[in-house]
């Protein structure tokens, strides 16, 4: 394999697929390599860890090809490489870096400027491959409705939970609507939206996407109108736009039901609408004396349509904010919850007024500018007072 690439074109590339590479801790040699495998269309950059693999093509017009042939190369010392200061001053559209790769002897030399480095290469066989995704249903929608659903809810995720199904994004497919559920046990994240583009009423699906796919992909897709297509397959979910393809594994378990974990109307007994930015501030104000030993715990008091925001840390020192609650009617209130996770969720929403539910055991938050096209809801438990 011999070719050369702009810098800055393979960088581009190279930067959205080496941290997975880079970031693998595990025992398998292989995935700390991306594989390079260039042809007659394109060089195919893939990297890997247990658990997802992402690919890139750079395309056959970004490139000049003296011999084609692939390779797997070791990621932080390839990143190293196409960083590198070429040590001669050009144009940014002059700078080119010039690879070649021997695969008997097992070595890749690379050239830019007056700079040549020698790095061990791998045999590109070894390399395992995800993409081949066996499809049970698929669906298009805009990287910019993806960033939405993940940013409303994928704080809400736990880690290494023994409840398998908590630690990642339940995904389910309901004809024409899409359900997106995160949870940590302690707090509740849902998103749904109705998929406008799909014509298929028959598509039904049920998945847990593992909470390591989903941060890598949140760091990939753009928050604009171009096209993803989700695919969601028995063991995998594929994600696809026209720059990359990533492949995840799916958590094997039962999905939480996005429409039976929230509170009846006769578990309810209060409903405020709260001015959100207001709220942030003042619960931001309120644990301005807290650390993370303190845990975030808030005690809240509504009376005489005043919210009083109350917090303690562990050397007895205090805070009180009160927010006015112009439109709040209900009977005195007193419970305590939790201040960072009541935050994280009121950070997500964009929305000018929220609506705060409060059961015996849990609070609701939603916007009130919900539609009927997407609509997003958060419960955060209640702490024991």
């Amino acid at each position: 394999m011999e070719f050369s690439v702009l810098k800055s074109d393979i960088l581009k590339y190279l930067n959205m697929i080496a941290p997975l590479a880079q970031s693998y801790k595990g025992n398998k040699t292989i995935l700390k390599n991306v594989l390079m495998d260039l042809d007659e269309d394109r060089l195919r950059l893939v990297s890997a860890n247990d658990e997802s693999e992402m690919m890139v093509d750079i395309p056959s017009s970004l490139l000049q090809v003296t011999e084609y042939g692939k390779a797997a190369v070791p990621a932080a010392s390839l990143n190293s490489i196409c960083k590198s200061d070429s040590g001669r001053k050009v144009a940014p559209d002059d700078d080119r870096i010039y690879f070649a790769v021997d695969t008997i002897v097992g070595k890749l030399t690379a050239t830019h400027g007056s700079n040549q480095y020698e790095i061990n290469t791998f045999d590109a066989n070894l390399y395992p491959n995800m993409t081949k995704v066996d499809s049970r249903v698929a669906f298009d929608i805009t990287q910019g409705e993806l960033s939405d659903i993940l940013s409303a809810t994928a704080f809400a995720m736990a880690s290494d939970d023994v409840r398998h199904f908590l630690n990642g994004l339940n995904v389910t497919l309901k004809s024409k609507r899409l359900h997106c559920v995160a949870s940590d046990s302690h707090r509740l994240s849902f998103y749904s939206m109705d998929l406008l583009n799909e014509e298929d009423d028959e598509k039904t699906a049920s998945v847990i996407i593992a909470k390591n796919g989903i941060n890598a992909l949140r760091k990939l897709i753009a928050a604009d109108d171009s096209s993803i297509t989700v695919t969601l397959g028995q063991t995998y979910a594929k994600f696809t736009t026209g720059s990359f393809t990533f492949v995840t594994k799916l958590i094997d378990d039962k999905c939480i039901d996005g429409d039976h974990v929230f509170p009846n109307e006769k578990q309810i007994k209060a409903k405020i609408k709260i001015d959100r930015e207001s709220w942030i501030a003042a619960v931001k104000s309120a644990q301005v004396l807290l650390t993370a030993e303190d845990k975030g715990k808030m005690i809240v008091d509504i009376k005489d349509q005043m919210m009083i925001l109350k917090t303690r840390n562990a050397s007895q020192e205090a805070s009180s904010c009160t927010l006015p609650l112009p439109e709040c009617d209900c009977q005195d209130l007193h419970f305590a919850i939790n201040g960072l996770y009541l935050t994280s969720v009121l950070e997500c929403l964009s929305c000018k007024d929220v609506l705060f539910c409060l059961t015996d055991k849990s609070s609701v938050i939603e916007p009130i500018e919900n539609n009927n096209y997407c609509s997003e809801k958060f419960i955060i438990m209640l702490v024991q007072l």
